[in-house]
């Protein structure tokens, strides 16, 4: 994947992160499965880093965590529910039944939920302490992530090609230039300041 900025022309790509489209650069061979890490290679070679995949990987492990609170959450209701379901119809049906499946279960899961979020769940009541907990979770979420998908930061790859023709003194932008090429421009842009 890195040789290929060494394929790709400036106007390519120049396209490419201003339209989304990539159909100029099937010719080669980026596809939908590797055109998020040819993005990342030239993202780290422009900034120096990787920010962008990093944010979508604490989006996704932020999504997960969600997730499974809400599924702890969803499994202690259904076990509590049918444990009180049970204990009610064998009072009123007047057996008496000693058997400890479902307690075990409850145990099982709020030892996981307690090592996992530190949420302490004894009964029924306790509950409500995953349903703030996913609450606040989902309030980080919108706050940190629903935000930064509308306002984008940084400058765009267009911006940065014309300030560095521009500093360079060029009268056009050379759109035939190879990625590569351009790249060593905007270095010697950035060591004479």
């Amino acid at each position: 994947m890195e040789k290929l900025i060494y394929k790709i022309t400036v106007g390519e790509w120049d396209y490419f992160s201003n339209t989304g489209d990539f159909e100029d650069l099937k010719k080669y061979g980026v596809n939908e499965k590797n055109i998020v890490e040819l993005t990342d290679i030239v993202y780290e070679i422009i900034n120096g880093g990787t920010q962008e995949n990093d944010n979508k990987k604490d989006q996704l492990n932020s999504d997960y965590k969600i997730q499974e609170l809400t599924a702890y959450f969803q499994a202690l209701h259904t076990f509590y529910v049918h444990e009180l379901k049970i204990k009610d119809w064998l009072r009123r049906s007047g057996i008496k039944f000693e058997d400890n499946r479902i307690e075990e279960l409850i145990k099982s899961k709020t030892e996981r939920l307690k090592q996992r979020f530190g949420i302490v769940v004894e009964s029924w009541n306790d509950l409500e302490r995953i349903e703030k907990e996913i609450e606040r979770r989902l309030d980080k979420y919108e706050e940190r992530f629903k935000i930064k998908e509308q306002i984008k930061e940084g400058i765009t790859f267009s911006e940065l090609l014309i300030s560095v023709f521009r500093v360079l003194g060029y009268d056009k932008i050379d759109y035939d230039m190879k990625l590569s090429g351009f790249f060593h421009l905007k270095d010697r842009v950035l060591k004479n300041g």
